[in-house]
C-alpha cells in the first residue's frame, strides 16, 4: 500500500510529461525519473538507493522487463482505475539506446545481477562492438540447465559477447545481499 501510494502520484508526473513531450518515455527516462522524484520527495533516505544516485551523476539505467514485479502491478492499478491507455513505457528505443551506447565506447563494463533477458540486453548489446571488456556476474543460476541465466561468462565469450581478453568475474551468490557491498565498496574508495 505504501509502494501504491508512492508510485501513483509519480505515474501521474510520468503522465504529464510525456503528454509535454507528445511521446513516451523510455524505460531509462522513467527511472531517470524516479530518481528526480526521490530526490525531491525523499529526506536521506534516497542516498540508499542506486536509483537516486544514477540520477544525481546522469548514468543511465536500461530494464527491458521494466513491467516485471511490483511496478507492473502499480503500472496496471493505475491504467485499469483510470480506464488509462495514454500512459506507455517505450522500451524499443532503449535497446536502440543501449547498442548505440555499447557501439560508440571506448570501453564497457557489464554488471549482470541475475540473468534472463536483463542480462541478455547488456551482454547482447555488447556483441555488437565485439564483446564487452569487462564483466561482473553475480547470480545463483546454474550453467547445466541450459539457460542463459546460468551461462558461464565463457559462454560470453563464445559468443562475442565478453573480449577473449577481457576481465571478467563470476559470482555464485544472491545478487540483493552482494551488489550493495559492491556498490558500498565501490561508494567507499
Amino acid at each position: 500500500i505504501e509502494f501504491e501510494k508512492y508510485m501513483i502520484p509519480f505515474f501521474e508526473r510520468v503522465l504529464e510529461i510525456e503528454k509535454e513531450r507528445g511521446k513516451p518515455l523510455t524505460a531509462s527516462e522513467f527511472i531517470y525519473e524516479l530518481g528526480k522524484y526521490m530526490d525531491e520527495k525523499l529526506g536521506k533516505e534516497k542516498e540508499k538507493s542506486v536509483i537516486y544516485w544514477a540520477y544525481k551523476r546522469n548514468v543511465p539505467i536500461f530494464c527491458p522487463a521494466i513491467t516485471d514485479g511490483s511496478i507492473g502491478d502499480m503500472l496496471y492499478f493505475f491504467k485499469e482505475e483510470r480506464g488509462d491507455r495514454e500512459l506507455i513505457i517505450d522500451i524499443a528505443n532503449d535497446i536502440v539506446k543501449l547498442n548505440n551506447l555499447a557501439v560508440t565506447a571506448k570501453e564497457t563494463a557489464s554488471i549482470i545481477l541475475g540473468g534472463s533477458l536483463p542480462k541478455h540486453a547488456i551482454i547482447n548489446a555488447n556483441l555488437f562492438r565485439g564483446g564487452t571488456d569487462y564483466a561482473i556476474y553475480v547470480t545463483t543460476a546454474i550453467p547445466w540447465d541450459g539457460s542463459l541465466s546460468g551461462a558461464p561468462p565463457s559462454e560470453g565469450v563464445s559468443w562475442g559477447k565478453i573480449r577473449a581478453k577481457a576481465d571478467y568475474v563470476e559470482i555464485w551468490a544472491d545478487a540483493t545481499l552482494v551488489f550493495p557491498l559492491l556498490v558500498w565498496k565501490v561508494m567507499k574508495e
